[in-house]
C-alpha cells in the first residue's frame, strides 16, 4: 500500500481545495500500489505547513472530514474510528477524540486534505449509473466504511495500541523546541519590538524572556522558539534505512511549524550516521542530516534528540547564528579566530604602546631633571626627598651610606638630602642606562612629549584594553583540549541546549530562561559565523569537510 504521505508529498497548495482540477496524468500510485514520485518544482519546495508535509494524523483528519461530508446521516463507525487513530497518534485521549468525531459527523470539510478526499469520493459517486436505485448516502457510507477498513483502521488500531501502552511507538515520539531567528517566516516582529524596548528600558534578559519569549543569543542575534507540540518523529523510518540509503526529512519527521518557518528543510536528505564514534551530523553543502550513530539506532528518544541537535545547526546556517564544528576542526578555528579578533585592534594597541613608551621616557627624563635640581638645592624640605616615588626603595642604603637624616634644619641636613637625591639619581641610571643622557634633554620639550603621549594613550586605551583582554581570552581557549573547544563552540552549545529543552511544554519553556539550558557559560563560548569562517577557510566553507560537517559526538 502506498504511504498516504508519499501520495501527497509533491502536490502543490493549488491542487488542494482551490477548485482547480487535479492533473490526472501525474501518477499517484501504480496499480500494484507503488508510489511514483515526480521531482519537486521550485514552487513545491516553497510549500508550507501541514499541507506540504501531511502527517498521518493530518491524513486521518482529512479522511474523517471527507467521510463526514459525504454522509448525510451520522457515520459513527468511520468517524469514531478515525477519531480514535487521530487521538492516539497525537497524544490525546483516543476515546474522547473519537466521540468528538462522531458528534461532528455532518460538518463540512475545513482542511485542504478533507476537501481533496471529498472531491475524490464525489467523482466516484457521480460516475455511478442512476438506475441502480441505491440511495447516494447509503452508497457513500459503504464506500467510506470500506476505505476506512482498508486504510484508516490499521493506523487507528496501531495508534490506539501504542496509546494504551503508554507510548506512541517504538518509533513515533513527539518533537518539541527549536530556536528560530528573524529570517523565520512566522517570526513575531511585534513581540521582538517589545523585547527591544524592554532592553532599552533596562529590563534583564530573564525578564524580557518571561514576558515576550524573546532572547538575544551569545552573538547578539534575537531568538524566539517554535511552538511545535504537535510534531512527531518516526524513528522506524531511520531504523529501516541503514542499508537502503536515505529518505527525505518529511518522511520521518512530521513538523509543520519547522517546515513553515524554513521552507525546503522538509526536502533535506535524512539518513543513517555510519561514522564511528559519531551520533549524527549535518552537511549544509549536501543538505543532509544523519542520525542513529553509535548505539542510538535502537533508541528512538536518542535519535530524536540527535535530530533536533542537527536541525538546530541547519537553522543556525539560515540565520547566521554562531556555528558549531567538530573537535578536529576547532583548534584551527580557534587559532584563526584569535588572529581575526586581534587584527582590528592591533593598530590601536600599537599606537597605545608607542605612546606609553614615549610617556615613560619623558617621565623618567623629567624625574632625573628633578633629582638633579634637588642634588644642587639649598633649604630642602624633608618631604621633597621622602616624598619621592622610590625613596623608600633605597632609604636603607642611603642611611647605611650617609647615616640617619639630621632632625634639625641646616647645612648638615641639606647636605644629607642632596646626597640622597644624587644617590637615587645614580640608581635610576643603573636601572635605565639611557637616562645617563638625561642632561641632553630639554625639560620643556619633555613636558610637551609627556602631554602628547598622554592624549594618544587616552585615545587608544579602549583598543589596548580590548587587545589585552582578547589575548588573555584566547590563551584560555588555546589551552583547552580540542573536545572542550568543541563543547564551547557557540553553535554546539546552542544545539545541546535545544536537546535539553526537548520535552518542555510551553509554560516550562517560559519559566526556563534559555541560558539555563546551556551546559557551558555563554560568556565563555567560542563564537563564529559564516563570515568568520570565510575569513579562515575561504568562500567554500559549506563543503562537507571536517570544518562544517557539524559532527555531534
Amino acid at each position: 500500500m502506498p504511504r498516504a504521505a508519499d501520495m501527497l508529498a509533491y502536490r502543490t497548495p493549488q491542487q488542494f481545495g482551490s477548485g482547480q482540477t487535479i492533473d490526472r496524468s501525474v501518477p499517484m500510485a501504480t496499480p500494484s500500489g507503488e508510489f511514483i514520485p515526480t521531482p519537486p518544482t521550485e514552487s513545491q519546495v516553497q510549500w508550507e505547513g501541514a499541507l506540504s508535509n501531511p502527517s498521518i494524523a493530518n491524513i486521518l483528519y482529512g479522511a474523517g472530514e471527507a467521510a463526514m461530508s459525504v454522509l448525510t446521516s451520522p457515520a459513527p463507525y468511520v468517524a469514531g474510528m478515525v477519531g480514535y487513530g487521530y487521538g492516539a497518534l497525537t497524544g490525546k485521549d483516543p476515546k474522547a477524540t473519537g466521540v468528538q468525531f462522531e458528534q461532528a459527523a455532518t460538518i463540512q470539510p475545513q482542511t485542504a486534505l478533507g476537501q481533496y478526499y471529498t472531491e475524490q469520493v464525489g467523482d466516484k459517486l457521480s460516475a455511478l449509473p442512476p438506475y441502480l436505485g441505491l440511495p447516494v448516502p447509503k452508497l457513500g457510507a459503504g464506500a467510506a466504511r470500506y476505505a476506512g477498513q482498508q486504510y484508516a483502521l490499521p493506523l487507528a488500531e496501531k495508534g490506539l495500541t501504542m496509546y494504551e501502552q503508554g507510548k506512541l511507538t517504538p518509533g513515533f515520539t513527539p518533537i518539541s523546541e527549536l530556536f528560530i531567528g528573524p529570517n523565520a517566516k512566522n517570526w513575531n516582529p511585534d513581540l521582538n519590538a517589545k523585547a527591544v524596548e524592554m532592553e532599552k528600558a533596562g529590563a534583564t534578559p530573564r525578564q524580557i524572556w518571561s514576558e515576550t519569549m524573546n532572547w538575544k543569543g551569545p552573538e547578539g542575534i534575537w531568538r524566539q522558539e517554535i511552538d511545535d507540540s504537535g510534531a512527531l518523529f518516526d524513528a522506524k523510518t531511520i531504523q529501516d534505512t541503514p542499508w537502503k540509503g536515505s529518505v527525505k526529512t518529511y518522511e520521518a519527521l512530521t513538523h509543520p511549524a519547522l517546515y513553515e518557518n524554513y521552507p525546503g528543510v522538509q526536502y533535506y536528505d535524512l539518513g543513517y550516521e555510519a561514522t564511528p564514534g559519531t551520533l549524527g551530523s549535518f552537511s549544509p553543502k549536501e543538505s543532509k542530516f544523519k542520525v542513529g550513530g553509535g548505539s542510538t539506532l535502537s533508541n528512538p528518544e536518542a535519535m530524536k534528540s540527535t535530530l533536533l541537535h542537527e536541525i538546530q545547526h541547519a537553522i543556525q546556517s539560515k540565520e547566521d547564528f554562531s556555528r558549531g564544528g567538530n573537535p578536529e576542526a576547532l583548534p584551527t578555528i580557534v587559532s584563526e579566530l584569535r588572529k581575526q579578533d586581534l587584527k582590528p585592534l592591533e593598530e590601536g594597541a600599537s599606537n597605545w604602546k608607542f605612546a606609553a613608551n614615549n610617556l615613560g621616557r619623558s617621565s623618567s627624563n623629567l624625574y632625573m631633571h628633578k633629582l638633579d635640581k634637588l642634588s644642587q638645592s639649598e633649604n630642602i624640605r624633608p618631604r621633597q626627598i621622602t616624598g619621592l616615588a622610590d625613596f623608600y626603595e633605597y632609604s636603607n642604603q642611603i642611611r647605611s651610606e650617609y647615616g640617619p637624616m639630621p632632625k634639625r634644619a641646616g647645612a648638615e641636613r641639606d647636605s644629607w638630602m642632596r646626597n640622597a637625591a644624587n644617590y637615587i639619581k645614580e640608581k635610576n641610571i643603573e636601572k635605565k642606562p639611557y637616562l645617563a643622557n638625561y642632561d641632553n634633554t630639554d625639560p620643556k620639550k619633555q613636558q610637551s612629549i609627556y602631554r602628547s603621549a598622554s592624549r594618544v594613550m587616552d585615545k587608544f586605551s579602549p583598543d589596548a584594553f580590548k587587545y589585552r583582554e582578547t589575548i588573555a581570552k584566547y590563551k584560555t581557549m588555546v589551552d583547552l583540549t580540542p573536545m572542550e573547544q568543541y563543547m564551547r563552540s557557540g553553535g554546539e552549545a546552542e544545539a545541546r541546549a535545544t536537546q535539553a529543552r526537548m520535552n518542555l511544554d510551553m509554560e516550562q519553556r517560559r519559566s526556563t530562561f534559555p541560558e539555563e539550558s546551556f551546559d557551558r557559560p555563554t560568556q565563555d563560548l567560542i563564537l563564529f559565523n559564516k563570515q568568520k569562517l570565510q575569513g579562515i577557510f575561504g568562500n567554500d566553507v559549506l563543503q562537507p569537510t571536517d570544518i562544517f560537517s557539524i559532527l555531534y559526538k
